[in-house]
């Protein structure tokens, strides 16, 4: 059995708030419950970006929708936060698990009833 429950915070880094990508990423975020903070490069420099993603902790993921440096790309691996970069396809089934993290669920039955520890 699997249940799926939101991320931390989701940061999406896109080129302008003006995109159709906006609003997708803002539907999926109201949908999951899964808080979505935007980062352009005119509002953050990818240096601003690099610092804030080396202070964070917790399932958290980064969706770059526009090229950004190396040193992003670092500071995000060195904080243990997962890249993605694969634009939103507009099919909830896809975009939604972008913004949730799945946990299997295991229920052990034995064979001579259940075993009290």
């Amino acid at each position: 059995m699997l249940r799926y429950r939101p991320l931390d915070l989701v940061i999406a880094r896109v080129a302008s708030m003006d995109g159709d990508d906006v609003t997708l990423l803002k539907a999926a975020s109201q949908v999951t419950g899964t808080p979505i903070e935007f980062s352009t490069p005119d509002t953050e420099s990818d240096a601003a970006l690099a610092a804030r993603l080396s202070c964070l902790a917790g399932d958290i993921r980064l969706r770059l929708l526009t090229p950004t440096n190396d040193d992003v790309l670092r500071a995000a691996h060195t904080a243990g936060v997962t890249i993605d970069d694969s634009p939103p396809t507009g099919v909830g089934r896809l975009d939604l698990m972008r913004f949730l993290k799945e946990q299997a669920i295991s229920q052990t039955m034995h064979r001579y009833g259940r075993l009290i520890t």
